[in-house]
């Protein structure tokens, strides 16, 4: 995720999971994530019903970026790594690809 991250903002994220595995247990984590999603999902329905103005998509960039931080730290609280989800998003995109008949899809 995010291969154009600085490096800078790579290192803080590690410093907040670090901060997160130390102090909150994966409990109530959870409820952060969740809420994080559900904000997320709530910009997107806003756009829906209110096209792109009075900030929505600030918002909506503000949101993704919260739902990235949240999911690189359940990563680490559930020891999932990084190629193993690389390793899903090329079978998934490809048998995607494959179903839509676009070539170069295997």
């Amino acid at each position: 995720m995010g291969g154009n991250m600085k490096n800078n903002d790579k290192k803080k994220i590690g410093l907040i999971i670090e901060k997160v595995e130390s102090e909150y247990d994966f409990t109530s984590q959870t409820f952060v994530i969740i809420e994080e999603l559900a904000e997320l999902t709530q910009a997107i329905t806003k756009i829906m019903r209110y096209g792109l103005k009075d900030g929505l998509h600030e918002n909506l960039v503000e949101e993704i970026a919260d739902v990235y931080i949240v999911l690189e730290e359940l990563k680490k609280l559930q020891n999932i790594n990084e190629k193993d989800i690389e390793k899903i998003i090329t079978e998934k995109t490809s048998r995607t690809l494959l179903r839509m008949g676009v070539k170069g899809g295997n």
